[in-house]
């Protein structure tokens, strides 16, 4: 929890109202995610082939091994207060795809509202 609380409260305190607030390490994975893009499109590829190689490059690139590096280190308590390191390896990286679903969509009276379709752990998309 210290990452996250370092993360959305530098310093310790929240940030002020229209105080800016930055993620040099969020700002970073963003900059090599658009290079692997930008060398694909160098290179002839299609966007289609340009947006694979961004999926690559954190899927199967020194994104990945960044995270599983990280996670195989950290260690984090859970709710008993016992330590424990990630599980994730290279290969749940590689071998991961995502699925794409159709999204939701309800209509009523005039109005049709749209959302994600909801995911393994989604107990409740809508809600009333």
């Amino acid at each position: 929890m210290a990452i996250f609380s370092s993360l959305v409260s530098p310093g310790g305190k929240v940030p002020a109202y229209g105080e800016i607030h930055t993620n040099r390490d969020l700002a970073s994975t963003l900059k090599k995610l658009v290079a692997a893009e930008d060398m694909a499109k160098k290179q002839g590829k299609s966007r289609s082939l340009a947006l694979q190689a961004v999926r690559d490059r954190f899927y199967k690139g020194d994104l990945a091994e960044a995270i599983v590096s990280f996670q195989k280190t950290f260690q984090c308590k859970d709710d008993t207060g016992q330590k424990h390191t990630g599980l994730l390896t290279a290969e749940d990286f590689a071998t991961y795809t995502a699925k794409l679903r159709e999204p939701w969509t309800v209509k009523f009276m005039v109005m049709t509202f749209i959302n994600a379709a909801p995911g393994p752990r989604d107990l409740c998309s809508f809600r009333h």
